[in-house]
């Protein structure tokens, strides 16, 4: 096998397990108008159980008063992803809206989850649009979203409202330094195994 065939076959094995999604991790998370709880629960990896009360120490919860609520939690990444998934948990009663932005300022809708589209009867209730889930709501589901930016607000319901988790999954658009100082490691070690080789 010649050194570039097996090059390029190293880059492309690195490259296909940089396209597996992973959750994606959030550099930061704020939110816009008043509400009580830490911004942290938001993306610490612990899904409420099924049913939890809305007002939980692991939750964000908010009330407003009549007409759309100005509370927003935007979640920033660190750099462009291919944003395939996303799963949320939130108060089963109330409707909520979840956007993506490449920039921060141009917002697009990935989903809309609906009062009364959950499996519980009251608290929180989880939402995820990775097909196998025992959260999977199709109705959540979206095409693959170029993201760096992703924003989560209410949209009605009975002006008591609470998040839980938010967790998104995607691939990154550019390798991750990892992943390209592993390819030019492997290229590296190749081209001294091909010229000893020569050299003997």
């Amino acid at each position: 096998m010649s050194l570039s065939k097996f090059c390029l076959g190293s880059l492309m094995a690195v490259a296909a397990c940089a396209s597996q999604a992973t959750v994606i991790p959030v550099a930061s998370v704020t939110g816009t108008g008043s509400y009580s709880g830490a911004l942290s629960v938001l993306t610490d990896g612990v899904i409420p159980a099924q049913g939890t009360d809305w007002t939980s120490p692991n939750t964000v919860h908010w009330r407003d008063g009549e007409g759309v609520t100005g509370t927003v939690f935007t979640f920033a990444f660190s750099q462009l992803y291919t944003l395939k998934d996303v799963t949320l948990s939130v108060d089963n009663n109330d409707n909520y809206r979840v956007q993506s932005s490449v920039d921060g300022v141009t917002w697009s809708t990935l989903f809309r989850v609906v009062s009364g589209d959950g499996t519980v009867g009251s608290g929180l209730d989880t939402f995820s649009s990775t097909a196998g889930s025992s959260f999977y709501n199709e109705d959540i589901d979206f095409a693959p979203t170029l993201a760096k930016y992703v924003r989560v607000y209410a949209t009605g319901g009975d002006h008591a409202y609470s998040v839980g988790e938010v967790k998104m999954e995607g691939v990154a658009v550019v390798p991750e330094p990892e992943s390209l100082a592993l390819a030019l490691a492997g290229v590296g070690v190749t081209g001294w195994v091909t010229r000893r080789r020569r050299a003997g």
